[in-house]
């Protein structure tokens, strides 16, 4: 992380007691680390029906599918440029 300038979480869902689906525990410990490390510089990857607890604030986040990723890349690509990491093709 001390290399990074911000982090992309991709959370994939985990189905718990009954219908809830959440992102994986180990993502919820990641998020709070990027939290204090990357404020404002966030793209948080969601898979569609899955949740975060509500202390996570959304921020930027997108929702894919394990068959298309296509709209989450646009998400990143845009996000990069928007945080200034990256410049758009001429």
């Amino acid at each position: 992380m001390g290399k990074s300038h911000c982090a992309v979480v991709l959370a994939t869902g985990e189905e718990l007691a009954g219908e809830q689906v959440v992102a994986r525990p180990n993502v919820h410990i990641e998020i709070g680390r990027f939290q204090e490390r990357f404020a404002g510089r966030i793209v948080d990857l969601l898979e569609e029906g899955a949740t975060f607890p509500s202390n996570i604030a959304e921020k930027v986040r997108e929702w894919f599918t394990q068959e298309n990723m296509t709209k989450a890349f646009i998400k990143i690509a845009n996000e990069l440029q928007a945080f200034g990491l990256i410049r758009a093709g001429a």
